[in-house]
């Protein structure tokens, strides 16, 4: 069974047979842009990623098991192939659930798309850290 952490450590365009042994034949995988069922499906995805990326890499925090479910926080590290060249930086956590074989089931990503793409875009970024600032008001402590 491979974990988590040493499958996203791992996956690359020369790996995505990683997914299939990672992934029972029947899961289902949901993040902010897309709802996927199957593994042919979720290999068909890291694929189209994997070929738009020059680099990426996860930092992981504490992993957390309870049963069958899985809560892996990280930190995405990414490079696009085209554009800038400038690193994203995003946070996320992943939840999964494997089933009794040790694949995994059921896959959701949870990760803020302000900050991996709309902060990005021209203009629209601005709008959306003022938004942001104007709602965290009073509550957030500025920096000095």
């Amino acid at each position: 069974m491979i974990t988590a952490e040493s499958f996203f450590d791992r996956l690359s365009q020369e790996t995505m047979s990683l997914v299939d042994d990672f992934y029972a034949a029947d899961a289902e995988f949901k993040d902010p842009v897309v709802h996927l069922k199957g593994a042919v499906e979720i290999r068909a995805y890291y694929t189209r990623l994997y070929d738009t990326v020059k680099s990426v890499r996860f930092d992981h925090g504490a992993e957390f098991v309870k049963g069958d479910t899985i809560v892996l926080p990280w930190t995405m590290r990414l490079v696009a192939a085209l554009g800038s060249g400038r690193e994203v930086v995003v946070d996320g956590v992943s939840v999964m659930r494997r089933n009794a074989e040790g694949k995994v089931v059921y896959h959701r990503d949870y990760f803020d798309m302000g900050q991996f793409v709309y902060e990005r875009v021209f203009l629209l970024g601005a709008l959306v850290r003022y938004a942001k600032r104007v709602l965290a008001g009073p509550f957030v402590k500025r920096a000095v």
